[in-house]
């Protein structure tokens, strides 16, 4: 008995309705990041809405959180409100990786107290500083 790579809970090719089939390789995180890069670095788009990029990229909100949280720790873009997001492009990503690795190198934890972005933040205030 031969056997599919199709689940049959393949949403609607499983129910008989037109649309796209999609295998487990299509939803990737690596493919979807791929899909996200292409869209915004070829249109010249400087403001991302989530809810925008989810909708063309056909995908919930949250897969882009996880998407725009890794490249928002590169630089490449950055965080301007709830849902809302500004394309820096690739360029500032070489930096931003080298700030990463010397954070590592020196010994830092890499535990997200401090952002290689040059305002500081990561578009959160903090409370109670402890210091002072």
């Amino acid at each position: 008995m031969a056997s599919t790579s199709q689940s049959p809970t393949n949403g609607a090719a499983a129910m008989g309705l037109p649309g796209p089939t999609y295998s487990r390789k299509d939803k990737s995180l690596g493919l979807l990041c791929e899909n996200f890069l292409q869209l915004y670095e070829n249109n010249n788009e400087e403001v991302i809405t989530l809810d925008n990029a989810a909708s063309r990229l056909g995908v919930e909100r949250r897969r882009i959180y996880d998407i725009v949280n890794v490249l928002e720790s590169v630089e490449v873009v950055v965080r301007r409100a709830k849902n809302l997001y500004t394309w820096k492009g690739m360029a500032n990503m070489p930096q931003a990786l080298k700030t990463i690795e010397q954070r590592f190198s020196n010994g830092g934890h890499g535990s997200g107290s401090s952002s290689p972005n040059s305002d500081g933040g990561n578009g959160s205030p903090r409370k109670g500083g402890g210091g002072g």
